[in-house]
């Protein structure tokens, strides 16, 4: 506990008084402030307490009593104060007094700078003293130097974040410009994509319309179809006209009579049967080839899982 201090409402101090210990440690603050909000101050912001009484390691902080403060400057004060050195406590209560400080907010300032004070107290030793004094400078000097060296690293990098932000800044039209391109292109190929699963899917069914009529039509033209052989009466009236085609007679077998241009007729008729036949034939082959190539590959039955023993 750096400091002790009872506390009043400053503009209600009928309403009671509390006494805190600064710094507040940290598993009671929250208790703490409900107590001085019973109390109608601990404001964040507002100075609304006033000091009654304050007890610390620094006299000169008895000045701030009857003083109007903030809970919370109260309590930075004591933080500050409480990470202090020896010297760095004569120092500031030597600049305080010599200043004559009764306010917060400056005794708060001057935690960061006396350690620019030099304080001699012991007047015996001031060869000693001088040469604390000069180290003192020396590492003042070098704490400032770096402090500029801090402030040209820090000026330097908020210069290169600057010449990156204008970058990024340049940069992102053309990325809103990629992803709008990208999200088209997306669109684009999805509605290719369904297109061709369309006409995909159009020529399987128009495939498999052809091969059902395929089907049907040999199923029922096949059925018809019958291959007889000669009987011998038909055999002897070919070899008649075979041998007497050249006369232009007329052939008579035992039981049959016809004549050679009836017969020439029926050959003509074969022969065109036959072209038919083999027109067919190939008209057949290219319907079973594009059957095959829209149908896909053939699947392979999966082999059998050997059984165990």
């Amino acid at each position: 506990m750096m400091m002790e201090a009872v506390l009043t409402s400053r503009t209600h101090p009928e309403y009671g008084e509390i006494t805190i210990p600064f710094p507040i440690p940290e598993e009671d603050y929250d208790r703490t402030m409900e107590l001085l909000e019973e109390l109608g101050i601990g404001d964040v912001l507002a100075q609304d307490c006033r000091i009654v009484k304050l007890e610390s390691a620094y006299p000169v902080l008895e000045r701030l009593e009857d003083a109007a403060v903030n809970v919370d400057e109260l309590d930075y004060l004591a933080k500050r104060l409480e990470s202090f050195w020896k010297s760095e406590k004569d120092q500031f209560q030597a600049m305080a007094h010599k200043l004559d400080l009764t306010d917060i907010q400056d005794l708060i300032n001057l935690t960061f700078c006396c350690p620019d004070t030099t304080v001699i107290t012991d007047f015996s030793k001031l060869e000693e003293a001088g040469r604390e004094l000069a180290a003192s400078r020396e590492e003042t000097d070098r704490a400032r130097r770096e402090l500029e060296e801090s402030n040209e690293k820090l000026a330097a990098a908020r210069a290169e974040r600057d010449k990156v932000q204008a970058k990024l800044d340049g940069a992102l039209p053309d990325a809103q410009a990629y992803a709008q391109i990208k999200e088209r292109a997306a669109g684009v190929e999805l509605d290719a994509h369904r297109r061709a699963q369309s006409v995909q899917d159009k020529a399987e069914r128009d495939a498999e319309r052809v091969r059902r009529q395929l089907e049907q039509w040999l199923d029922r033209n096949i059925s018809t179809v019958r291959f007889e052989l000669p009987s011998t009466s038909q055999g002897e009236l070919y070899r008649g006209y075979r041998s007497s085609s050249s006369k232009g007679t007329r052939i008579t077998s035992s039981n049959t009579s016809i004549s050679a241009s009836e017969l020439d007729r029926v050959r003509a008729g074969l022969n065109r049967i036959t072209q038919m036949v083999d027109a067919q034939e190939g008209a057949l082959e290219g319907i079973a080839k594009v059957y095959s190539e829209t149908a896909g590959p053939k699947i392979e039955a999966p082999m059998p899982i050997p059984e165990e023993e």
